[in-house]
């Protein structure tokens, strides 16, 4: 195949799905953000995590700068137990934030909130995704994941 008739997200989509691809994908579907790409934006963590348009405005960081072939956020593993009710602690500009401490002892302590989607940053989230989507969606795969229940 010649590598230049496939569009990015059509070859992003096209390895998930076991298709062909003109060449594999490069992406990252972690976090890949770097104090060097805070600087550079001049956006950073720990407040790049609470608010929308930094949260977009750095995510795409990667993108523009390494050609990775999609844009991943948000940049941690704390959005679902935050909306939960733990405690997160963002720390600092070169690590991502942590839960600081389990508020459940048994998975029959959970509870999921009719208002969940609306509690703690998922709206954030939501709103980077979506301005992203509306930047690049029809030539950039946007990766927004999910990892709980792992996380909870």
């Amino acid at each position: 195949m010649d590598s230049a008739w496939m569009q990015t997200k059509q070859r992003f989509l096209n390895a998930l799905r076991g298709q062909p691809v003109d060449r594999p994908p490069v992406a990252c579907v972690a976090t890949g953000i770097t104090v060097e790409m805070q600087e550079r934006r001049g956006i950073f963590w720990p407040e790049a995590h609470r608010v929308a348009p930094a949260l977009a405005g750095l995510a795409e960081a990667i993108h523009l700068y390494t050609d990775t072939e999609c844009i991943k956020l948000p940049f941690c593993m704390t959005i679902e137990v935050e909306a939960l009710g733990a405690p997160v602690d963002y720390r600092t500009r070169d690590t991502i934030p942590t839960e600081t401490h389990h508020i459940w002892n048994h998975p029959d302590e959970l509870h999921l909130p009719g208002d969940f989607f609306d509690r703690g940053r998922v709206p954030v989230v939501l709103a980077a995704v979506s301005e992203l989507r509306r930047r690049y969606d029809s030539e950039v795969p946007i990766v927004a994941s999910i990892v709980g229940p792992f996380s909870l």
